[in-house]
């Protein structure tokens, strides 16, 4: 008797700790373009040291192979030819619906670069609330995927639900504005920039790595205190970041210049730099025999000045925006540029890397 009593005792004490493993609430890890989750759980290995009371869940991208994995499958036209299919992604959300099912629920949605990418994706394919919380390292939005993009876009901001966005100032993969653009998909999202940090999720040695930390447990979008004794090198939550251009209507545009049918208005702004005058440029091209030609060549723009223009061009050509800075961006942090078609928002950029270009009009695209 005594035997069997004992036995039941340390079924029930097994069954109780293995609640309280699964008590601890989860984070769903999403790794990088080409990586794979044991490649994840190595680079934030810190981060779940500092972190025991969670438990963090890899999960694995569907496209590619088992060792370099991706969320996204490519644009079979590349860059040149966006993606239309709102549903370009549908493996990547059944997997992650099954993980769910399978081993949620999940406290937060965590991804690193393509997984960041395809944290904002994910979270506009599920109900809000299915997180309670978003972070992500060296993020950005995948413009290629339009049909994606768009599904995005009508879901943002998500419920408000408290984000975080990391990027590494040394970063040349993924650039600082790529990441701060992703961010301003959230609602009052904490950006947290390190001055040494590179396109690697941030290890304990990284000023900024405490901050991390301290956001995951706070599970708010308050400003994280900065590493205690950490003097004025310590990087502290990103205040410079650039403006974000107005995505929602440009101010509607003079029409009258542009009174023929089957003609809209394209629509060019540039908060220009200290040296546009002399260094950046931009150019208007039409799409002819599978190349494109400079249908318009702007120079010699005003120096510091919020520059706007207004051409009138055919609706049935395929168009591209180019512009370029001879010195390789512009030089201060509120200078950006920003064009519409008729009114309605179709890209902008902060022009860190040159040149910057941006198709439009009646384009053949690839789904």
């Amino acid at each position: 008797m005594f035997s069997s009593r004992a036995m039941f005792y340390s079924l029930v004490i097994m069954l109780l700790s293995c609640l309280a493993v699964d008590a601890k609430p989860k984070i769903l890890c999403l790794h990088g373009g080409g990586g794979s989750p044991s490649g994840l759980k190595g680079a934030l290995s810190d981060l779940e040291a500092a972190l025991p009371e969670f438990k963090f869940v890899y999960a694995q991208g569907p496209y590619g192979s088992s060792s370099e994995a991706l969320w996204i499958k490519d644009s079979p036209g590349g860059k040149e030819e966006p993606t239309t299919d709102p549903n370009w992604s549908n493996e990547s959300v059944e997997e992650l619906n099954e993980l769910r099912e399978s081993d949620g629920p999940f406290y937060a949605i965590l991804g690193y670069s393509q997984g960041a990418a395809y944290v904002p994706i994910y979270l506009s394919k599920v109900p809000n609330g299915t997180f309670q919380m978003a972070i992500t390292f060296c993020g950005y939005l995948s413009t290629v995927h339009e049909g994606l993009m768009g599904v995005l876009d009508n879901k943002s901001p998500f419920g408000n639900i408290p984000s975080l966005a990391w990027m590494g100032k040394q970063d040349e993969l993924i650039i600082n504005p790529m990441t701060k653009a992703m961010a301003a998909k959230f609602t009052n999202p904490v950006i947290i920039k390190s001055q040494n940090g590179e396109h690697y999720p941030p290890g304990d040695s990284d000023n900024t790595f405490d901050q991390v930390v301290n956001f995951i447990r706070d599970g708010d979008n308050s400003t994280p205190a900065p590493a205690p004794g950490s003097p004025t090198k310590s990087p502290t939550v990103d205040e410079t970041k650039p403006p974000t251009p107005d995505k929602t209507k440009a101010p509607s545009p003079d029409n009258s210049f542009c009174t023929k049918k089957q003609r809209f208005v394209f629509t060019v702004e540039i908060a220009t730099d200290s040296k546009a005058s002399k260094e950046t440029r931009y150019y208007i091209q039409q799409q002819k025999k599978g190349k494109f030609k400079n249908v318009k060549k702007v120079k010699k723009l005003p120096n510091n000045e919020k520059y706007s223009k207004n051409f009138c061009l055919k609706k049935s050509k395929c168009y591209r925006f180019k512009i370029v800075d001879t010195k390789g961006g512009f030089d201060g942090k509120d200078n950006y540029w920003k064009v519409s078609k008729d009114g309605d928002f179709l890209d902008y950029g902060y022009m860190e890397k040159s040149p910057e270009m941006v198709k439009f009009g009646k384009c053949k695209k690839k789904s």
